[in-house]
């Protein structure tokens, strides 16, 4: 059962994860990846998807739910800033710049039920002593999101993300990021993306980013 600690969602979709994990409603789509010996876990329930309230009676939900969680056997390593240990482990590395590279995850996936904007392969998040975190979300269509953070212990938390290259239409007017890193050395970040506008309306999304060999 996913819990605050092990998870990444829009904190209002808290009790509905909840009734819909009670329920045992699979979501419409999901996906894992493979890290350390446990895995993390993606995916969302489209709006209108029916939940049950009582026998004779169900509810839909009014807007999609996103979700990354990752399995108990790592979910101990989550955290929102680099370790010692992995500062350590990455001292040299951060002179030059570390990179993460997008694997997986949902896509921006809109909450009134539309299609989903993916996120394209060559999405990244870089660390480095002189520019701090950078993140870089590309998407079909829809140009991207960048953000930044300027920490020492390089957080994930709360990074505001601005929209460039999207066409008049097709533009956020803001948005969020918010990862954690797993594993002792931090060789793995899960995150919750996500971005708004009056034109565009609500999206969430979620991303799982690896890192480069030196």
């Amino acid at each position: 059962m996913p819990t605050e600690n092990n998870m990444l969602l829009n904190a209002a979709d808290s009790d509905d994860i909840d009734e819909l994990y009670r329920q045992n409603i699979s979501p419409t789509d999901q996906g894992s990846y493979p890290v350390d010996n446990g895995e993390i876990v993606w995916g969302y329930w489209k709006s209108g998807t029916e939940v049950p309230a009582s026998v004779d009676s169900s509810q839909a939900l009014d807007e999609s739910i996103v979700f990354i969680a990752a399995s108990d056997e790592i979910s101990d390593s989550l955290s929102a800033s680099l370790s010692e240990s992995a500062l350590s482990a990455l001292r040299d590395q951060l002179e030059t710049g570390v990179t993460f590279n997008w694997v997986g995850g949902t896509g921006l996936v809109p909450s009134d039920g539309g299609d989903i904007i993916p996120i394209l392969p060559n999405s990244s998040i870089m660390l480095s002593n002189s520019e701090g975190v950078q993140v870089e979300i590309l998407l079909d269509g829809f140009g991207r999101l960048l953000g930044s953070n300027q920490s020492d212990a390089f957080s994930l938390d709360g990074i505001n993300l601005t929209h460039e290259a999207c066409g008049d239409s097709n533009c956020f007017e803001g948005g969020e990021f918010n990862g954690r890193y797993i594993g002792e050395e931090a060789a793995t970040i899960m995150s919750l993306i996500e971005a708004w506008g009056e034109q565009t309306g609500d999206y969430s999304g979620t991303g799982i980013f690896v890192r480069l060999a030196p």
